[in-house]
């Protein structure tokens, strides 16, 4: 505590110039600003901040992000070519930045306290001249690398990094995202002390179990792409990797055979494995995966999957998806991992579906919102539920062909939450699914068009009556609605509502359109339901008006959405 200076007290003096702090406090704040932009502030200022920049405690992290290419070349003449003996880290993000670096400067021992270094435009003649000279640097621990060409082979670039001594985090990228590059057996005479391992590239199963090798330290690896090799692989020599608990895999077109012999190799600790497949439908088998973890990956806390599937003319449905049931049974319950399916109907190549599995997390119709005084909140999910979504991109030619291909992946499971993120989606299509999926517990519209309703025929009809008497749906969205009718219908398909959101209604009356709903759910819900109007502001004077519309006991604001129990 610093004592004012008052007129009737002299002794305590306040600090008001901004030069008047400790040494100790300026080598904190230091520590926050840019090397470059730290010089150019402070340099001429005065004497006593010279020799401040010229002390062995500065530390320095010069970033070019900022910089012109007009005065870019004097702040590395100026500023890191004298300095250079206490740079801790140099980050240079354009490809022009790196070429005016090695124009000037030479990365060497001279650098001797570089801890990062983060350089994008490499061409493959200076990044094995820039690997040769980094050995030299014993406190480097962090090296990012972005390539601006093709290079065909990384199997030297590999071999040279694990002679890195003290490197402790690598990331290898290509400018274009669809360069493919070999990578063979990786030997080195050292193991490398690397444990972070981030391969934006493709990779082989060879090539990324020989680098693996060298790296018995490693605890985190990512690989953007590991591809099916060339020859056929039956074994693979045990990886002793006690640390690695991290895996993440971009795209993986190994067999599931071929997977598994990687994970009974490798992945004996690993406590995240996070993967996204293609190709082999065997991924989809639930029992094979459950089997893999328990004896392969019995630590695994996190496990995040995806396989996707391209559906350009017919879809065939094969045994393997008949076994995707297999993974609500009790194994995955008790680990909350939750299995979801997206299909996805594009423009310009078919239909992509892709089946999930996540860790549980909250949805819209299990949060509970409010508690306490309210009570308005949902009953959380006890049992594992199967969500399915149906993209925005959602457009149907064929009502046939669509239903008739993917009825088999749709009743697979006792689907338990539908989403449909599309505009154009008419009533027909929502019956067709309504009745193809009689186990629904919620259901989320982006929107609804009710034109055909009057064109219905009797067994269409008859078809809408029975999903009304028979559903099971206690908790609706609709994001956008334009007329009542989209209400009254959803309301009478739903007969055992008990949770209805609302949100984007301001196309009509708000005073007519709460009074519609209200008295719809009081003639035909008869239990308590609560309703929730999203509102761009949910402020007191709406507030006040819906207790003047309808009596309400219980109301409630949470941010933008207004809660009322009605009965």
């Amino acid at each position: 505590m610093r004592k004012p200076r008052t007129s009737l007290d002299h002794e305590w003096k306040l600090i008001s110039y901004f030069e008047d702090l400790s040494n100790e406090l300026f080598y904190e704040i230091f520590d926050y600003l840019d090397g470059l932009d730290l010089f150019e502030a402070f340099l001429n200022l005065n004497v006593r901040f010279q020799c401040l920049l010229s002390s062995i405690l500065i530390r320095l992290n010069p970033s070019f992000s900022s910089c012109m290419q007009s005065n870019y070349e004097s702040r590395l003449i100026n500023v890191v070519s004298s300095t250079r003996q206490r740079i801790l880290a140099i980050f240079s993000y354009e490809k022009w930045m790196t070429n005016s670096f090695y124009a000037l400067l030479t990365i060497d021992s001279s650098f001797h306290r570089l801890e990062s270094l983060f350089l994008v435009g490499l061409n493959s003649y200076r990044l094995i001249s820039l690997l040769t000279s980094l050995t030299t640097l014993y406190n480097l621990s962090s090296l990012t690398i972005v390539i601006d060409e093709d290079i065909l082979d990384l199997t030297e670039t590999y071999r040279m990094l694990c002679g890195l001594p003290t490197l402790k985090y690598f990331k290898l990228s290509f400018e274009s995202e669809e360069t493919y590059s070999s990578l063979a057996i990786v030997t080195n005479d050292h193991f490398s002390n690397l444990k972070y391992l981030i391969m934006n590239h493709s990779c082989t199963f060879i090539g990324l179990t020989s680098i693996l090798s060298c790296t018995p330290q490693l605890c985190y690896l990512n690989c953007m792409m590991l591809n099916e090799p060339s020859d056929s692989i039956k074994e693979c020599v045990k990886i002793a990797l006690s640390n690695l608990t991290s895996i993440k895999i971009g795209k993986c077109y190994l067999s599931f055979d071929k997977f598994e012999i990687f994970i009974q190799n490798v992945c004996a600790e690993l406590k995240v494995l996070h993967i996204n497949t293609y190709s082999d439908t065997a991924y989809l088998n639930g029992s094979r995966w459950e089997q893999s973890i328990q004896q392969n990956m019995p630590h695994l806390c996190k496990f995040e999957f995806q396989y996707h599937e391209i559906v350009e003319d017919t879809f065939e449905f094969t045994p393997h998806h008949a076994l995707m049931d297999q993974f609500v049974s009790s194994f995955w319950i008790k680990k909350q991992w939750m299995i979801e399916i997206l299909i996805d109907i594009l423009d310009w190549s078919g239909i992509e579906i892709i089946y999930s599995v996540h860790p549980y997390a909250k949805r819209w119709h299990e949060l509970n919102e409010l508690n306490g005084n309210h009570h308005f909140y949902y009953i959380e999910q006890q049992q594992q539920s199967v969500i399915v979504t149906i993209s925005e991109h959602f457009h149907i030619d064929s009502e046939d062909f669509f239903f008739s291909n993917f009825h088999p992946v749709l009743t697979t499971f006792q689907v338990s939450h539908l989403v449909i993120e599309s505009k154009t989606i008419s009533i027909r299509i929502l019956i067709e699914f309504l009745h193809l999926l009689p186990n629904l517990d919620s259901l989320k519209l982006c929107s609804l068009s009710l034109l055909d309703l009057t064109n219905f025929s009797r067994t269409e009809n008859e078809t809408l009556h029975s999903i009304s008497k028979n559903s099971k749906i206690t908790k609706v969205n609709l994001e956008q609605t334009t007329q009542l009718a989209d209400v009254e219908l959803l309301i009478d398909l739903c007969p055992q509502l008990q949770y209805f959101e609302m949100k984007d209604f301001t196309a009509m009356d708000f005073k007519l359109f709460i009074q519609f709903v209200t008295m719809k759910i009081f003639k035909s819900i008869h239990h308590s339901c609560v309703l929730c109007f999203c509102m761009t502001e949910a402020n007191d004077k709406a507030f006040e008006l819906l207790q003047d519309i309808i009596p309400i006991e219980t109301m409630a604001c949470v941010y933008n959405k207004i809660y009322i129990k009605l009965k």
